[in-house]
């Protein structure tokens, strides 16, 4: 809502509730900084990932330099569409798909200048922790790499509702107006400590002989760090009250190493970079934005010395809408 002429702030004992929408079709093939171009063009066996995935959040003002936090997500549909064998043309596509509760995060804010003398500029600081809740197991029916031997098997890693591992986030929050304009900047770091968990990777689901034929080092899913960092302006359209747009650009990615516990596991370490731009509008108590990710960079990592590949949206949409209520609503600015 930074730029929307509505006060970041929530008052004492106001809280905020927050639905937010992503959707997006994973289909351009990766190793390193290099589209595999031949699975695409050609053979046509690159993996087509889809998502749709709900997060449902929770933030209560203790007071006004302290919120409670809360999040809930559900992924709606994932599914991850592979051609088997994946060496040859014209291969039939198999696609396996998962639903359900993913891990819920419990934390706190805290804004570190006080509010009530920085209305237009502060940083925030969070803490909050991951608990299990996702299944990190769930199985669908699928043949093995070969095409053949059809039975339950787990579903690809990048779809799992949950990866099994207790978890902490630490984050962060900056928001600066110049004349018109709100400059801000946000980031996130999820520590997961555990290794890793007791489900076949994908290597292992679909090797032929079977998982023990797998290296030990990647025969179960890796418990894996991940971060997100985005920075921006937004600017309000006065003409269109309570309308403003954002530009902003971002990074997500998965680390090769965590930096806690050991980093053992199947996983595809690697980022992609976007440009935002965006459109929010808000009536002081309800706040609607959307917004668009393009995607302009990419790199996949080796893990274990092994190369990896993964498959990139070229855009993300991003929706969410907020309500505040209780503890006297925040005034626009």
């Amino acid at each position: 809502m930074l730029g929307a002429q509505v006060s970041p702030y929530l008052q004492k004992g106001e809280t905020e509730l927050t639905a937010s929408y992503r959707q997006f079709t994973a289909d351009h093939h990766y190793r390193g900084g290099s589209e595999l171009n031949q699975a695409v063009t050609s053979l046509k066996t690159q993996v087509i990932s889809k998502m749709r995935f709900l997060e449902v959040g929770a933030v209560y003002a203790v007071n006004q330099q302290f919120n409670l936090t809360l999040g809930v997500p559900f992924i709606g549909y994932a599914s991850s569409n592979r051609a088997l064998p994946a060496t040859l043309a014209g291969s039939p596509r198999f696609a396996h798909t998962a639903t359900g509760f993913g891990d819920i995060t419990v934390g706190g804010r805290y804004w570190l200048m006080d509010c009530d003398d920085n209305p237009n500029q502060n940083i925030g600081i969070g803490l909050s922790l991951k608990i299990p809740t996702g299944d990190n197991g769930v199985k669908d029916l699928f043949p093995n790499g070969a095409g053949e031997d059809l039975r339950v098997r787990p579903v690809d890693q990048s779809i799992q509702p949950g990866d099994g591992g207790w978890g902490f986030i630490a984050s962060f929050q900056w928001f600066k107006g110049v004349r018109d304009f709100t400059l801000f900047a946000h980031g996130a770091y999820l520590f997961n400590p555990r290794g890793q968990n007791e489900t076949p990777s994908a290597p292992a689901f679909l090797n032929p002989v079977g998982p023990e034929a797998v290296n030990s080092n990647f025969r179960y899913n890796t418990v894996n760090d991940s971060y997100i960092a985005r920075v921006g302006v937004g600017y309000p359209i006065f003409a269109l009250p309570g309308v403003a747009l954002s530009f902003s650009g971002r990074i997500e990615g998965v680390p090769e190493t965590d930096l806690l516990g050991e980093s053992i596991g199947f996983r595809r370490p690697g980022y992609f970079v976007s440009v935002e731009p965006g459109i929010t509008y808000s009536t002081g108590i309800t706040t609607f934005s959307f917004s668009v990710p393009l995607r302009v960079h990419q790199y996949v990592q080796n893990s274990f010395d092994a190369p990896r590949d993964s498959t990139f949206a070229d855009r993300l949409f991003l929706f969410s809408v907020s309500y505040r209520f209780g503890g006297g609503v925040s005034l626009v600015q």
